[in-house]
């Protein structure tokens, strides 16, 4: 996914709403068995919904609930919450996670899902919007949450508040005036949509390094620029659709261009078998299906975050720079250990610390943008300008060399400069992450100046090996 806040291409113009609907989905017995369904659509379709669109209803119904064989569990923890008090000893009431959905011509949309798990049924909540801001949506769902615990048409009210508001602009705010839902007159409601395009806004990275090591993480890093085929596995929803959604992010600015599936339902399992690169989350026991069914998995990473050991490891050849790629370890490691660090610094000095390998090792990239069509990749139609990859290949040190011979093969790159080559053409190329300084980048004066002095120091530390 893109930077949180910001809309997928193609789809920026098409949507002037903050979302294009709003499935509930529940589980409900059918023929001796639980099944997820679509209990309630907003805005209701007047017109009812093709057959397109039911499809796809079905499909999201699996993503909420993609557990299957642990619906009878859902039901009974259901159940046994109904009957007494919540309390947070005894888990979670709710989990929010989030899954996208990738139409034939690559343009994606997004799902934010909430689940309530004390409901009696269980039944999830799911916004499907072209917007890309985890933090926004979960806000919105907050609220969805506490107007919940009250009625159904509590929600609906709030959401067709939402819904009269235009689509806010990055840093803009939109209030939301719906009737209460626990006494007379009127609640507001003010949703902010993040200022800039934040690496932060829809990714947590605190939990996934709290449970792998910085050399497993550097590892799944370097497994997706090079485009391998990559399965995280966990028993925890909300843990795993965030560790996938973490791992991506700290591919910005460049984007994971492949399959990506944050939780993967059953129904879906055939898809471990492609053979094509893919970034998939997997639940235990969709998992323990696999081995059950003996489904052929070939050249995946497979790592199992809740024990941070991995399942599946192939030999595969490292090709990251060293010297970059120690720096970058012992960077992220200081982060880890040190004491004089604020929690809420830990995850935006995490996320600079790839942004730096990835702006050290693009430095200069746009001087060599020109004019020349001889330049264009053999792949690529020519533009009005091009980039000339070899000429800023042989500009590297050798180390950067083998890296950058390897990583210009995959599509990863390529969307890249496609996507810069275009932004020369419309003359806003320096927009690009990688070319404005820490500064530019509303980074907190404290979080850069721990930053700055992280990165010296892990400097000294490579220079003395």
């Amino acid at each position: 996914p893109p930077p949180g806040g910001r809309m997928d291409a193609g789809a920026a113009e098409a949507q002037r709403e903050l979302f294009d609907h709003v499935l509930v989905i529940k589980l409900e017995e059918k023929e001796g068995a639980w099944q997820p369904c679509v209990s309630y659509r907003f805005p209701p379709a007047l017109q009812g919904v093709s057959q397109r669109e039911a499809d796809e209803s079905k499909s999201i119904a699996q993503f909420c609930f993609p557990e299957e064989e642990e619906y009878g569990t859902l039901i009974a923890q259901a159940a046994a919450g109904a009957k007494q008090p919540a309390k947070k000893e005894r888990g979670k009431t709710s989990q929010t996670f989030s899954f996208v959905l990738t139409a034939t011509d690559g343009s994606k949309r997004w799902g934010y899902c909430r689940r309530f798990l004390q409901l009696q049924p269980p039944e999830c909540c799911c916004i499907i919007s072209f917007v890309s801001s985890f933090k926004m949506f979960s806000d919105i769902l907050d609220i969805v949450e506490q107007r919940r615990k009250v009625s159904s048409s509590a929600v609906f009210s709030f959401l067709k508040a939402l819904l009269a508001n235009p689509l806010p602009v990055a840093g803009d705010s939109i209030v939301a005036k719906t009737f209460s839902a626990t006494a007379g007159g009127m609640d507001e409601y003010k949703i902010t949509r993040p200022s800039n395009d934040s690496l932060l806004d829809y990714v947590a990275l605190r939990p996934i390094f709290a449970r792998l090591t910085v050399q497993q993480i550097v590892e799944l890093w370097g497994y997706l620029l090079s485009e391998r085929r990559v399965i995280i596995a966990s028993t925890d929803l909300q843990l795993l659709s965030g560790a996938v959604q973490a791992v991506s992010a700290l591919l910005q600015p460049f984007t994971w261009q492949h399959v990506f599936i944050p939780i993967l339902p059953k129904s879906l399992i055939s898809y471990v078998s492609a053979p094509m690169p893919f970034l998939i989350g997997c639940l235990h026991s969709s998992f323990q299906y696999m081995k059950e069914t003996g489904i052929p998995i070939e050249e995946a990473v497979i790592i199992d975050i809740d024990s941070g050991c991995y399942v599946m490891k192939p030999a595969f050849e490292d090709t990251l720079p060293p010297r970059m790629t120690a720096l970058l370890r012992n960077t992220l490691n200081t982060i880890m250990c040190s004491k004089h660090i604020e929690a809420n610094q830990v995850d935006s000095l995490l996320m600079r610390a790839f942004l730096k390998f990835f702006r050290d090792l693009m430095r200069g990239y746009d001087k060599y943008m020109t004019t020349d069509p001889q330049v264009a990749s053999k792949k690529r139609r020519p533009k009005s300008i091009n980039f000339d990859s070899n000429a800023f290949i042989l500009s590297r040190d050798l180390q950067q060399q083998a890296f950058l011979r390897s990583f210009e093969e995959t599509q990863i790159f390529w969307m890249f400069i496609d996507e810069r080559e275009n932004m020369a053409i419309r003359g806003c190329l320096q927009q690009c992450l990688l070319l404005k300084e820490d500064q530019e980048l509303e980074l907190p004066v404290r979080t850069l100046s721990a930053f700055t002095s992280l990165c010296a120091m892990t400097l000294d530390s490579v220079d003395a090996t």
